[in-house]
């Protein structure tokens, strides 16, 4: 993963400079006890790491997604709203007008 031309740890999120002295100081620094493990189990943790991050971002993009959809139909109502002339607290017009969208 990479953030402003850096690599992004998996571990802690932190950038750091895509040199292999930079990401081995970063690990020895900020992740001693990575060091205890055997090779095996350095593989499974970090290999979760990156499933547990993409999930992560798998829920924000959706999450994002979900919001972009929220702003539009908010967007669809006032323009509603001010084509009609109607004042925003009628609400029996906002359902007739909106009512197929509520449907699906």
């Amino acid at each position: 993963m990479f953030k402003n031309n850096k690599a992004l740890c998996v571990l802690c999120s932190e950038s750091v400079v895509c040199r292999t002295s930079s990401v081995k100081r970063h690990f020895e620094t900020s992740h001693k006890t990575l060091f205890t493990k055997s090779a095996d189990e350095l593989k499974c943790f970090i290999s979760r790491a990156l499933s547990n991050k993409d999930a992560q971002n798998d829920k924000l993009i959706k999450f994002v997604k979900k919001c972009d959809n929220l702003v539009s139909v908010s967007f669809d109502v006032a323009k509603s709203i001010a084509v009609g002339g109607k004042p925003f607290s009628d609400g029996d017009f906002i359902k007739i007008r909106f009512q197929t969208h509520l449907i699906h």
